[in-house]
């Protein structure tokens, strides 16, 4: 059922915020539902979570509880777990600040992200949260499945070419010893927030688990700078490399050598993922998603030098 102003109004949790002059969507999110809250004194984000389980969400707040102690650099939920539609709500702390934009993507901005995802693997390496979420192990392709749809040929035919690429890659990388924490695993323009002042923010950690930091590493550069850039772009991925390093040193040869596969399993689960969802639904509009998703996997499985010069950089 969908979610309208009028229902959220008069949820009791809702109405325990006192004096709310304005309520209004933030987005139309295919996986949560994000309202913009404005009282006399605060602004709070109300998030309705559409296919995720109750305790998906209770680890959610959990690790966001835990990271409230990081001034504001991540939304931390003031609320428990209530119902409105059915539908698991939680009330969280509004942060300042857009998602990025093309021109955002430079060595300082790619520094501060670094720096900020280096203190979230850090500060929840040896964390237990409450409740539970798994999600498709970095050596996995099963979603190739799981997201099939009727496409193109012409994209029928990338997606069997990027599962045929990773396939061998992903089978050599099986068994090597990887520093796990709990990774963000979503961490695209819209999720990296900048404010004013040029500080960077995170937002969003409905995909957060517990994985491979290298597989949080992997998306970030792949959704900042190769979505943005292409391959070309190995200044910026030096740049960032060498600023999570220098804020959590766990990083090794074996990771690096993984990176570019990784970039090519992100970008293969995005294009499938979108793909899935815009067939189910037409109203939904994701043609600029996907065209970008399928230009970056082009561009990837083309011969370019990246992935050498990535291997290259002395940690």
């Amino acid at each position: 059922m969908k979610l309208t102003k009028d229902k959220i109004l008069k949820n009791s949790d809702i109405r325990k915020l006192s004096h709310i002059k304005s309520c209004k969507p933030l987005d139309l999110g295919l996986e949560s539902r994000n309202f913009l809250l404005i009282t006399t004194s605060n602004k709070y984000v109300l998030k309705s979570y559409k296919n995720t389980s109750i305790n998906e969400v209770i680890f959610e707040i959990s690790i966001l509880s835990h990271l409230k102690r990081f001034n504001s650099k991540f939304p931390s939920p003031i609320s428990r777990v209530f119902y409105i539609n059915s539908l698991p709500c939680v009330l969280y702390t509004f942060i300042e600040g857009r998602g990025l934009v093309p021109h955002d993507i430079n060595i300082s901005t790619l520094q501060k992200v670094a720096e900020l995802q280096a203190l979230i693997h850090k500060n929840l390496v040896n964390f237990i949260p409450d409740g539970n979420k798994e999600r498709f192990s970095i050596f996995d392709l099963s979603f190739i499945d799981t997201f099939r749809c009727d496409c193109s040929a012409e994209d029928t035919l990338l997606i069997k070419n990027c599962r045929d690429w990773l396939v061998t890659r992903l089978d050599r990388l099986k068994g090597s010893n990887l520093p796990k924490s709990i990774i963000h695993e979503d961490l695209e323009m819209e999720n990296v927030l900048v404010d004013r002042k040029g500080d960077v923010k995170f937002i969003d950690f409905g995909e957060s688990h517990r994985a491979e930091v290298v597989s949080d590493i992997a998306i970030a550069i792949k959704e900042l700078i190769i979505n943005n850039y292409g391959t070309n772009t190995h200044s910026f991925i030096r740049a960032y490399l060498d600023a999570y390093e220098e804020n959590n040193p766990v990083l090794n040869v074996v990771q690096l050598k993984m990176l570019y596969t990784l970039f090519v399993r992100r970008g293969l689960f995005m294009f499938s993922y979108f793909l899935n969802k815009q067939a189910k639904n037409k109203d939904l509009s994701l043609n600029k998603r996907i065209r970008i998703e399928r230009t970056a996997l082009k561009s990837l499985l083309l011969p370019n030098d990246l992935e050498q010069k990535i291997v290259s950089f002395k940690l």
